[in-house]
């Protein structure tokens, strides 16, 4: 089948779950279908609410960049390792809420097409996340949400 362009670039929204890492693979077929596309991996780092901890973290010694390295490996473990040569990928790393930090990389980066994994919570009639939930609410672009098995 020839590749037409159907998006540019492709958000994949992780949090290294199980579910995301099963979702990668529809993402990573969507980007090979769509000719010349770029797929962007992304991970939101979660910012405490309370502006004690907010001081508490940033003034440890260098915990930015421990965490910024555990992230990198994670992307080569968990995605990376499985991007075909001459696909054209990135990561991105952001601190603070996922739904907002996702919102604002859609904006600033042009995003067509977020793919994010699902997770089934227990309580019934509840299926995303409270940052699936918002950023599904104000995403400007379409959104692939693959459901956990």
């Amino acid at each position: 089948m020839e590749p037409i362009t159907l998006f540019s670039k492709i958000l994949f929204c992780t949090d290294f779950s199980r579910e995301s890492v099963a979702a990668f693979s529809y993402a990573l077929e969507l980007c090979r279908a769509s000719k010349d596309a770029e797929i962007i991996l992304f991970h939101v780092i979660p910012e405490p609410d309370a502006q004690f901890w907010k001081t508490y973290i940033y003034e440890l010694d260098q915990i930015d960049e421990k965490a910024k390295e555990a992230i990198d490996q994670q992307f080569a473990e968990d995605y990376l390792s499985r991007v075909p040569a001459g696909t054209r990928v990135s990561t991105r790393v952001a601190v603070g809420n996922a739904g907002q930090q996702v919102i604002s990389l859609v904006e600033k980066e042009k995003i067509d097409l977020i793919v994010m994994g699902r997770k089934r919570k227990k309580s019934p009639g509840v299926f995303f996340g409270d940052s699936a939930k918002a950023t599904l609410q104000k995403a400007g672009c379409p959104i692939l949400v693959i459901p956990e098995d």
